[in-house]
């Protein structure tokens, strides 16, 4: 008996395992925020989340990406807003916390959240891959 509770318990580890590096979450994603287009990638790298964040014209700094639920169908991360410079939003704060979230891996919701607020929502569509 011991050895079978031990065998489910690696199955549903394994399973769980694989929805995360299956999740369609992974891939890239554009939208606009503020009127300035921005993309999204995400990525599974040596079993390692990678985030990047492009605005029209330079790279954002990413950090701290988790995964909130399981299966991963919403990201957690931070960026900074390089006190206002980066203008992503209209707040003086440094760093925002943006929550990616999809439900069926092609339409995606992003909220930018700065100070425990959500401040703006933005609708995001995973590009093609070709």
């Amino acid at each position: 008996m011991k050895a079978y509770k031990i065998a489910v318990t690696m199955v549903v580890v394994m399973t769980m395992a694989v929805a995360a590096y299956a999740s369609p979450i992974f891939g890239t994603w554009k939208g606009e925020l503020n009127g300035r287009p921005i993309t999204i990638t995400v990525t599974n790298t040596n079993r390692h989340t990678d985030v990047r964040m492009m605005d029209a014209s330079r790279e954002l700094t990413v950090s701290n990406a988790k995964f909130l639920n399981a299966p991963p169908m919403l990201l957690q991360f931070q960026a900074a807003n390089q006190d206002g410079k980066a203008k992503l939003v209209s707040t003086g704060g440094s760093d925002l916390s943006f929550e990616l979230e999809t439900a069926n891996g092609q339409d995606a919701t992003l909220r930018v959240i700065d100070q425990g607020k959500t401040i703006a929502t933005v609708k995001l569509t995973k590009v093609a891959v070709k």
